[in-house]
């Protein structure tokens, strides 16, 4: 296995801890209608591991020549061990991380055709005309022209792979572009502190008494969001029906707090 694969493996299986850690439990046979999630669905993780692998990563690896050519240099039976060394180290991870969102938003964000080159006005009408005009490219037409067929091919690639994000929307709510941010920012999540918080959650619910006070005290401006929609997913029975659990946690909890929440499980959090 080359170098490359090995970090390609890497940077997925680092991805996929995460989604896989809110994603486990989660009924995936869903009916007509009743959409899960999309980061909670191990159809929409399939579908991200194919846009990352064939899209997203090569630019990563492109970006990371220098790291990948020390790795080469260490025996082909340590390779592995050493690449996964730098994901561990924290100014590994912060390089990585650099590296990943411009990998991401080259590949998935929209970019803008400049305006074109004006070609140069001559005679006095053109002086005297009052019609507002574009700043001047400091591109040549020639350089334009390259220019635009580049970001109009990057358009469509990243056209297509967010299509693909986004599926026939059966068993669950695509994705929108806007949640790029939310999707990339997953590189940046820890696994430990993910189930750390579904498991506080759960012990929450489970001491009983007033738990929408015991809850409030621990979150505290932690970022809850994310994994009370796993653990409401994975017990919709406990928490969405019947004693109304999520209502009881919510009480008082203002929606702008938990987006995610309001967004998929509106009617459980005061002001949606």
């Amino acid at each position: 296995m080359s170098v490359q694969e090995i970090f390609t493996n890497l940077v997925w299986d680092w991805v996929s801890l995460r989604f896989n850690a809110i994603a486990y439990g989660v009924d995936q046979e869903r009916g007509e209608g009743d959409p899960i999630p999309f980061m909670l669905s191990k159809l929409f993780i399939s579908r991200l591991e194919r846009v990352l692998r064939q899209l997203v990563i090569p630019r990563v690896i492109a970006s990371s020549s220098g790291l990948l050519t020390r790795a080469e240099e260490e025996p082909a039976d340590q390779q592995k061990e050493f690449l996964k060394k730098y994901f561990n180290d924290r100014q590994g991870r912060v390089v990585l991380w650099e590296k990943w969102q411009a990998a991401w938003h080259a590949t998935m964000t929209e970019k803008e055709i400049p305006p074109q080159p004006e070609a140069k006005r001559k005679g006095l009408k053109s002086l005297l005309s009052k019609k507002p005009v574009n700043p001047p490219s400091e591109l040549t037409e020639e350089q334009w022209l390259e220019v635009s067929k580049k970001i109009d091919r990057d358009n469509k690639v990243g056209g297509k792979a967010w299509a693909h994000l986004q599926g026939d929307g059966a068993q669950y709510t695509p994705p929108n572009k806007s949640d790029g941010q939310l999707i990339v920012g997953f590189f940046g999540r820890s696994v430990k502190v993910l189930k750390e918080q579904m498991t506080a959650i759960r012990q929450i619910v489970k001491q009983g008494g007033n738990i929408g006070k015991t809850f409030n005290l621990y979150q505290n401006n932690k970022k809850v969001d994310l994994p009370l929609l796993a653990v409401c997913y994975q017990n919709p029975e406990e928490y969405l029906e019947g004693d109304n659990v999520l209502k009881n946690i919510m009480g008082g909890q203002p929606a702008r707090a938990f987006p995610l929440i309001a967004r998929y499980l509106p009617g459980y959090i005061k002001g949606t």
